[in-house]
């Protein structure tokens, strides 16, 4: 795919900063979201630019968005996190000694932690992207087995929305936050949302979170969705299901989409992307997939921690 083809005049002064960015610290330019083409909120999506922030729970990963709390500290640092806690608060003086009771036994007060941390989780809405559009994985259990389609996102259209896009960090282990050291709760919290287990690495994720808005419908900047790829075995009812969509897009005044096909290789265990209904050259032959590097990886903010 061509980025000049893709980017309009207006927005290469901040393609440019972002892409020399990259070389400090890597972020990238598209962002991708595999769907199978038949969900219903997809007409939300292609039509009226709108992004569905779900809750942890939706996710196909039951550990999604979790972390283990401590509290580890001194009495003194109980004392005044307590003193933190209750500051600013009408609490009679019965109730404030009950909780003062439940935050200084150990025991107790991780287990009040850890249901708060919950709680907040729970008010937390994410949204996930993918870095890559030649993930054989992806393709496979996001979009149908490859019958499905890859939405194309161009972040710089929309930095007030996808500068917050961070890269998911993948472990053996649940996040550990400690909730007497105010650093580590305040860079705890985002640790839950961004680390997964090991095993889901290949989805090379990034994800966009907002609190209180689980299960909302956020709007982005129409021009930030640039382009469409069908799978390799995208049926011609999708196709046409999303080009109606597509129409109906344009009448509505926004940029048309760019559509692209998934091509499988001839040799390699791999997919290419190309211009819709013109397809590949004879002499391509592809790459494997696992080539590509990720500039998630490359990230300071994705190494283990």
């Amino acid at each position: 795919m061509s980025l000049s083809k893709l980017l309009p005049d207006a927005d290469r002064s901040v393609r440019r900063l972002i892409t020399v960015q990259q070389t400090r610290n890597p972020y990238p330019v598209f962002l991708y979201k595999y769907r199978t083409g038949n969900e219903d909120y997809l007409d939300r999506l292609i039509v009226h630019s709108e992004l569905y922030f779900s809750h942890r729970d939706d996710f196909n990963d039951p550990f999604d968005a979790r972390c283990n709390t401590v509290l580890e500290g001194s009495g003194q640092e109980r004392q005044m996190r307590f003193r933190e806690l209750i500051e600013g608060r009408k609490i009679s003086f019965k109730t404030r000694e009950k909780l003062r009771t439940q935050f200084l036994d150990p025991d107790r007060a991780r287990k009040l932690s850890q249901r708060t941390t919950e709680e907040i989780a729970d008010s937390i809405g994410l949204y996930s992207l993918a870095e890559t559009p030649r993930s054989l994985l992806m393709w496979a259990h996001y979009a149908a087995e490859h019958k499905g389609i890859c939405l194309q996102f161009y972040l710089p259209e929309d930095l007030s929305l996808f500068k917050g896009a961070l890269p998911v960090v993948y472990s053996e282990n649940f996040p550990v936050v400690n909730m007497l050291d105010r650093t580590d709760r305040e860079k705890g919290a985002l640790r839950a949302y961004l680390t997964k287990s090991l095993e889901w690495r290949y989805e090379e994720e990034w994800r966009l979170f907002l609190r209180g808005q689980t299960r909302t419908s956020v709007p982005f900047a129409p021009g930030a969705l640039v382009g469409v790829i069908y799978g390799a075995r995208c049926t011609p009812e999708t196709v046409q299901r999303v080009q109606t969509m597509i129409a109906r897009r344009e009448k509505l005044g926004r940029r048309r989409l760019y559509e692209w096909k998934a091509t499988l290789s001839p040799r390699h265990y791999g997919v290419g992307i190309f211009t819709h209904l013109v397809g590949p050259s004879k002499q391509w032959d592809g790459r494997p997939s696992s080539r590509s590097k990720s500039v998630a990886a490359r990230s300071a903010d994705a190494q283990p921690r």
